[in-house]
Formats: C-alpha cells, sequence, structure tokens
C-alpha cells in the first residue's frame, strides 16, 4: 500500500483520456472515416484530401520552400490559448518528485500553475488522437525542451497500453501550429502490426559550415 504501482493501477488514465476523447468528437473539423490507408512493411500509409484543406493551420506552408524550422511565437495566429475550451480534456500539473496531477473536464475544480492542457487533435490521425499543449500560457514556440520530454515520459508511465506515443514533430515536419505541443497516439489506431513505430535511416553528410568550425 503506498507504492507507485498499486497507485497506478487505481488511476484509469487511458480510460479517462479515450472516453473524453470520444466525447467530443461533434467538435471534429476532419472524419477518420476519411482516410485511406495501406500497410507497406511496417509502415503505415494514410491520405485524406480533406484533411490537408480543412484543418486548422496557424503555419503557412509552401510546398517549393524550406520551412524555418526556429521561428518566433505569434500572438496574432491562432494558438492554444484560442481554442473553444470544450476541446480540452485535461490539465495536467508535474511536480519535480512524484506523479502527475490529472483534472479531468468533467470535475469544476481548477488546477493553478498549470504544465500542461490534453485536448482533442480536432484533425485526428487516428482514435483518441490527442495535442498536449505544453505551459501555453507561456507562448512557447514549437522547439522541443527538456520541460517536454519529461512530461511526455512521465505521461507514458501514467499509461497501462503498451502501444501509446507521445509524439513531437517540428515545424519542418508539418507542425500546423508554432506553439509548443506534443501528441499522444495510440499505435493500434493506426493500424501498425506491432507495438512500435518502425525508423527509416537515412545517410547524412557534414556540412560546410560545421565542417569549418
Amino acid at each position: 500500500k503506498g507504492c507507485g504501482r498499486t497507485q497506478r493501477q487505481h488511476r484509469p488514465f487511458d480510460q479517462t483520456l479515450i472516453k473524453g476523447w470520444e466525447g467530443r468528437k461533434r467538435l471534429f473539423r476532419t472524419q477518420l472515416s476519411w482516410f485511406r490507408r495501406r500497410t507497406l512493411g511496417n509502415f503505415v500509409v494514410q491520405y485524406s484530401s480533406q484533411h490537408v484543406t480543412k484543418k486548422r493551420l496557424a503555419v503557412k506552408k509552401d510546398e517549393n520552400a524550406m520551412v524555418p524550422v526556429i521561428q518566433q511565437f505569434n500572438p496574432h495566429t491562432f494558438n492554444f490559448n484560442k481554442i473553444n475550451p470544450e476541446e480540452v480534456i485535461a490539465d495536467v500539473r508535474m511536480y519535480e518528485l512524484g506523479p502527475l496531477s490529472w483534472l479531468w473536464k468533467t470535475k469544476k475544480s481548477r488546477l493553478r500553475d498549470v504544465t500542461a492542457r490534453v485536448m482533442i487533435n480536432i484533425s485526428p490521425l487516428a482514435p483518441a488522437h490527442c495535442v498536449v499543449a505544453v505551459r501555453p500560457k507561456n507562448c512557447l514556440p514549437q522547439i522541443l525542451t527538456r520541460d517536454s520530454l519529461e512530461l511526455g515520459l512521465a505521461m507514458l508511465k501514467d499509461s497501462r497500453r503498451s502501444d501509446i506515443k507521445v509524439l513531437f514533430n517540428s515545424l519542418g515536419a508539418y507542425a500546423s501550429q508554432n506553439h509548443l505541443h506534443m501528441h499522444i497516439v495510440y499505435l493500434k489506431g493506426l493500424g501498425f502490426p506491432e507495438d512500435r513505430l518502425a525508423l527509416e535511416h537515412a545517410a547524412s553528410e557534414e556540412s560546410s559550415t560545421s565542417s569549418s568550425t
């Protein structure tokens, strides 16, 4: 009694997260049923033209130009402080020691000093696809931080499912919002054959700038 494992067993994290996502489907801008999906070896490919045209975008993209990975936060464009409050599933506080504190939005109380806000992805790629806005009131750009990594690892620890993943994509990897956030996905809902993401290795070359310094 009192050990971390016992506390975790009595915390229905996955069920509550999925239930919160299911209860907010009316807020979606795109639907999972619109996707066409194929499995190529260990990789899963899916496409929907509506997902591209109807999703909420704050970062303008030019297919013929490189997107700068590091950009300043712009308070005048859409960000996660401007969302519909109904999209929020939970507020989260991370302590230096101890487990995360979750306030699910079925409760009327509020957390102070929120570390993160978990909300539905209104253009989901998979069932229970959620967005984790990290310290949203700090208005941080989409650059991965140590704080974010520690938060993601703590969220994985709270889950009892082996297929849960916490993912980060930069502006160079088609992040649609320049406001620090990560994604929660369950691989089973994406059609992966195993509880792991496939990796693709690519050769790299040392740039002339780095070699001369």
